[in-house]
């Protein structure tokens, strides 16, 4: 879980500074903060202050994958996916008479991931990642893309991605399943990783 399968986020070049503030904005998911010395193998104390505008749950990362049960009446996990939803192309909404707003969803065993609103554009880069450790693997993945609308959003179309065991950097273009007439048009580009070896990433 702890190898790096993608650049960071943020980070800071200031290494030799005592104090590092650093400010972004970031999509609803999961993040690693990781701090780290100047040189090599030099032991320090780190203090970090983490500062937003939404409740976050900020804990140690002791584990290097989920528990496992030993009671047969308990699930756990069987494989664990990454999927990362690259960009979609070709998003004209019949009717519209403007390039829409949109953003994307990954849902998977009750957990559901979505991305930053996408606004004004046909071909969203939406670079949404999510990592699934999965129970119940036999089950696919739901991709969902949503625009975004006055009273309600509607969806526009969806994609089911199985996650099999053993794909690595596998990208793929799926085709939205959405009304009849944006068959072959509306396209999602994905990557994804699985794994039936939890500490695999």
């Amino acid at each position: 879980m702890h190898k790096e399968v993608q650049p960071p986020v943020l980070s800071s070049t200031e290494s030799d500074s005592p104090s590092i503030c650093l400010q972004s904005h970031l999509t609803e998911g999961r993040y690693v903060i990781i701090p780290t010395t100047s040189s090599k193998n030099h032991k320090r104390k780190f203090a970090i202050r983490l500062i937003t505008d939404k409740y976050t749950k900020l804990r140690n990362l002791i584990l290097d994958q989920p528990e496992t049960s030993e009671n047969g009446n308990i699930e756990s996990p069987q494989r664990m996916t990454s999927i990362t939803i690259l960009k979609a192309e070709s998003l004209w909404i019949p009717g519209l008479d403007k390039e829409p707003d949109t953003y994307v969803t990954i849902e998977c065993e009750g957990t559901k991931i979505k991305s930053q609103l996408k606004k004004d554009t046909v071909d969203p880069e939406y670079k949404l990642r999510a990592l699934f450790y999965r129970n119940r693997p036999h089950k696919t993945i739901k991709i969902k893309v949503y625009a975004s609308a006055f009273p309600n959003d509607y969806l526009l179309g969806s994609v089911l991605i199985a996650g099999t065991r053993n794909a690595f950097a596998k990208r793929k273009v799926y085709e939205l399943q959405g009304p009849p007439e944006t068959r072959g048009i509306w396209l999602l580009h994905t990557e994804t990783f699985s794994s039936d070896n939890l500490n695999a990433f």
